[in-house]
């Protein structure tokens, strides 16, 4: 279990790794923090998570008790179109983190950022769940999730530690448009700028909880500060309790639109989905840490929209 050790950040560079990285340091200014990025990355060193020896070679000679494991895939739409692409980095890089961190350092804590996904079907009675509920994946994402939560369980070290978290949907400053909340608000952005006449939207009834990415990455940095009284293997969600239309957030952005802003459905963004209602309970994570979401709705996306008015 963690102590005073280092603490190796997969995924640093991506959108959660931005918010996680700053909190860390603040809670944790004594510990070494080894940030590693993408094969890509410029910002820290690079690594192949589907390759073994990457990984190995990136923490030769790093001492570390603490593993933040972020690196994945993170796009549903993106899964479904490329679903080997996403079991490599989702399930085999998993698979990779397991396999090094029990050379390395079998006694470290692993906390692994996996997502509400992983229970599909079962949130289809529209009641919130919580981490007892069934895991029944609906989409090459959610598979690839679930499977990279059973590769750290079996293959991890009786005397490691894993912490599975269960994030539902987080938006900040910086998401790309790949995600709902950035689509809608740098179509807005746009239109404001003059360079779009309408917005283009897909299913806006889909009820889903929107955090705060700060309070996503809050909430991994005090698992962490609270690993030493937790079980072996835990597993906590992480949302706001609050399910909300997709139609809200729009609502908020066109409120806060500079003009009147059209908008219409466009078929291709209706991604199809039989989950009407995605609400999950975070008591477990509460009763276990001193973390609460922060972050208003409304300020959330208000961020979001601010961002987007700068970079377009």
């Amino acid at each position: 279990m963690s102590g005073d050790g280092g603490i190796v950040v997969t995924g640093a560079s991506g959108f959660i790794g931005s918010h996680v990285l700053p909190q860390l340091k603040a809670a944790f200014p004594e510990r070494l923090i080894t940030p590693l990025g993408g094969p890509s990355s410029k910002a820290y060193r690079g690594v192949d998570l589907s390759d073994p020896a990457s990984l190995r070679a990136a923490l030769d000679g790093v001492q570390f008790d603490a593993v933040i494991h972020l690196a994945a895939q993170s796009s549903v739409a993106g899964a479904i179109n490329a679903p080997e692409l996403v079991w490599r980095a989702n399930a085999v890089g998993a698979m990779t983190v397991a396999s090094v961190v029990s050379d390395l350092s079998p006694h470290a804590t692993v906390i692994h950022a996996g997502s509400a996904e992983c229970y599909g079907e079962s949130f289809l009675p529209g009641h919130p769940l919580d981490e007892s509920a069934c895991l029944k994946p609906s989409n090459p994402y959610a598979r690839s999730k679930v499977a990279a939560e059973l590769a750290l369980t079996d293959i991890l070290p009786a005397n490691a530690q894993l912490v599975l978290l269960r994030l539902f949907n987080h938006t900040g400053a910086g998401q790309d448009e790949r995600f709902v909340v950035p689509s809608f608000a740098a179509q807005v952005a746009r239109v404001e700028k003059g360079e779009q006449a309408i917005i283009e939207v897909g299913d806006l009834t889909a009820e889903r909880d929107f955090g705060h990415v700060a309070d996503a990455a809050a909430a991994i940095v005090e698992v962490l500060k609270a690993s030493e009284n937790l079980p072996r293997v835990s597993t906590f969600n992480v949302c706001t309790e609050v399910a909300r239309p997709v139609d809200d957030v729009l609502e908020v952005l066109l409120s806060a639109a500079k003009h009147p802003v059209a908008v219409k459905v466009d078929p291709a963004r209706m991604r199809p989905s039989s989950i009407a209602v995605a609400a999950g309970s975070s008591a477990a994570l509460r009763a276990a840490t001193s973390w609460v979401p922060t972050r208003s709705f409304e300020e959330t996306i208000l961020e979001v929209l601010d961002y987007w008015r700068k970079a377009v």
